[in-house]
């Protein structure tokens, strides 16, 4: 099982792997999109949210029993009708071995991808000055079949967390395109997005994650350095931490 996990998605889903992690996909999705800004290129990136995916599984596709083992005692075995083993190890690898012909779909629209879990980012770099609108119909065709997969296969992309951003060099004008659109909704392009709790803007200049960063440590060096606030107040702080300094 592990094997075929490996072979499907080799080193572009992160999660449940030895030596993989969060730090491997922003380190890779990030490089690659600098280079493609080194290159004068503009990216398309997108990140598709699904629905209570580990609920949603199709137990007519995939196959599931699931029974308790405690020590030497285990409990009788269930049929799942719906969804996959929760609290079970193999529960997010079944996931990924359902789901890994997401991959192939965005393979074959030559798109860049990196998976963590039940998330998905896909990029492609386009030149901006060479009819973008083409880039934006590829990219709505391959949205298109995901989403159309998704449905035969009983899981739904949600639309309302689904985000896309347009990367460009804040040395060169940005690409027009204003939207993309998923089934009947136009989703406009967002300035800025966050990938795995790092905010990617429009240029990658991380300004926006700095100012973040800086009110997450000027914040609690507040509360410490003034006396005034009681510390009834503090331990009441979304800083509850800081208590047991």
């Amino acid at each position: 099982m592990f094997s075929q996990l490996e072979n499907n998605h080799r080193v572009f889903q992160s999660a449940y792997k030895v030596y993989y992690s969060s730090e491997t996909v922003l380190l890779q999705v990030h490089s690659d999109i600098l280079q493609s800004l080194d290159k004068k290129q503009s990216i398309i990136l997108g990140f598709l949210d699904l629905s209570a995916v580990f609920d949603t599984v199709s137990i007519d596709i995939l196959l599931s029993t699931q029974f308790v083992k405690l020590n030497e005692s285990s409990s009788s075995t269930h049929n799942l009708k719906t969804g996959i083993p929760q609290g079970s190890v193999l529960g997010p690898v079944l996931y990924l071995l359902y789901t890994a012909f997401i991959a192939d779909i965005i393979k074959c629209y030559n798109f860049n991808y990196h998976i963590y879990a039940d998330e998905t980012r896909l990029y492609i770099s386009f030149e901006a000055v060479h009819n973008p609108d083409s880039v934006k119909s590829h990219t709505e065709n391959c949205i298109s079949d995901i989403y159309r997969w998704m449905i035969l296969h009983g899981l739904k992309l949600n639309q309302d967390k689904t985000i896309f951003s347009l990367i460009h060099s804040k040395f060169h004008p940005h690409p027009p395109l204003d939207h993309i659109q998923v089934g009947n909704d136009l989703i406009p392009f967002s300035t800025s997005a966050t990938n795995l709790g790092v905010i990617f803007d429009e240029t990658l200049s991380f300004e926006e994650c700095e100012e973040h960063l800086q009110v997450i440590t000027l914040s609690p060096q507040k509360y410490l350095q003034d006396p005034q606030i009681p510390t009834k107040e503090l331990c009441g702080s979304p800083y509850p931490v800081l208590c047991h300094l």
